[in-house]
């Protein structure tokens, strides 16, 4: 669930996107210190050199440049990499509210123009939405933007949504209906996801992100509440989000373990001594920074980080099948 630093204050998406659901705005796109296309924010590259890897990151607003551009995990993963001689662009494709599901097709649409050699999906946090939408326009807004047809192909996105479970979760409709059926799609998307670096020849990592409740800080709860002084009405979305997570991720952590290309996340702040959780997915800066060095450090493990050439027909053979 995305509840972010100021819960009184969500960050809001107003643009539609007819195959995804929403957007970043133009607005948000030209007041944003980071170049952007392809509906994503490049961290470019400082470093004078010949080759430079492309690293795409997907997910929600864990890993969004619009939640705050200063404390974003992402960013401080490009600062790392150049710190250390890398030459690196990082293209943050991540924007709030997203599950994969979205991230999956984002990918699709988007794979052949950014042309990553290494795609990061940071996700989990999204997968059992069901209680609450994550933009904040208004209702008439919403109802406009999920009953809008696509004027050149009027019945894709009602398909889509049908498929992806898009609309019908977003459309500000409190249930508190769960899908059992989460870790499986969120698995199906990983799969998705790998098979089409494998196609066109880069490599996928896929992390399940640490959240309040979960591994490590499985009773952060009260530590929470008492930093965040929440109101009591966002008090019980945080509690009703952390029961969705104790149904989504132990079978997502079974999941991480049986694929070597997912990596369970959600004990790497366990030599950590206080919660890093400032509601129950987004943390504080400082272990942004942390959790940055921990990507990195996955980086370097799985070897991912030594240039690359992909093979100049990979986009050929992938897309003419």
């Amino acid at each position: 669930m995305d509840i972010v630093s100021n819960p009184d204050q969500s960050v809001s998406y107003e643009e539609t996107d007819y195959l995804l659901g929403w957007k970043y705005s133009r607005k948000q796109r030209n007041n944003s210190k980071y170049p952007s296309k392809f509906d994503s924010f490049y961290l470019t590259n400082s470093i004078p050199c010949r080759d430079t890897l492309n690293i795409l990151i997907t997910g929600g607003s864990t890993s969004d440049l619009i939640l705050d551009s200063n404390i974003c995990w992402p960013v401080f993963l490009q600062e790392k990499l150049q710190q250390e001689g890398y030459c690196t662009n990082v293209i943050v494709a991540a924007i709030g509210g997203y599950h994969s599901g979205q991230e999956f097709l984002k990918l699709i649409r988007s794979v052949n123009l950014i042309k990553p050699d290494i795609h990061i999906s940071y996700s989990g946090a999204n997968e059992l939405l069901g209680n609450m939408y994550s933009i904040t326009a208004t209702d008439d807004l919403l109802r406009v933007k999920h009953n809008t047809q696509s004027f050149v192909l009027p019945y894709t996105y009602h398909n889509i949504s049908e498929v992806f479970y898009t609309t019908k979760d977003l459309i500000g409709i409190y249930t508190s209906e769960y899908k059992t059926e989460a870790p499986q799609f969120w698995k199906q998307n990983m799969n998705f996801m790998e098979a089409i670096s494998n196609q066109l020849d880069y490599s996928f990592v896929g992390i399940l992100q640490p959240v309040l409740g979960i591994g490590a800080h499985e009773y952060d709860l009260n530590s929470v509440l008492e930093k965040r002084q929440f109101a009591e009405h966002h008090g019980k979305k945080l509690q009703h989000a952390l029961e969705s997570y104790h149904l989504f991720y132990p079978e997502a952590i079974q999941i991480c373990e049986a694929h070597a290309f997912i990596h369970d996340f959600t004990n790497v702040f366990a030599n950590e001594p206080e919660t890093p959780f400032f509601d129950d997915c987004h943390i504080t800066t400082e272990y942004n920074k942390i959790l940055a060095d921990k990507v990195y450090d996955l980086l370097i493990t799985e070897k991912l980080l030594a240039i690359k050439t992909p093979s100049a027909k990979a986009d050929e053979r992938f897309f003419s099948k």
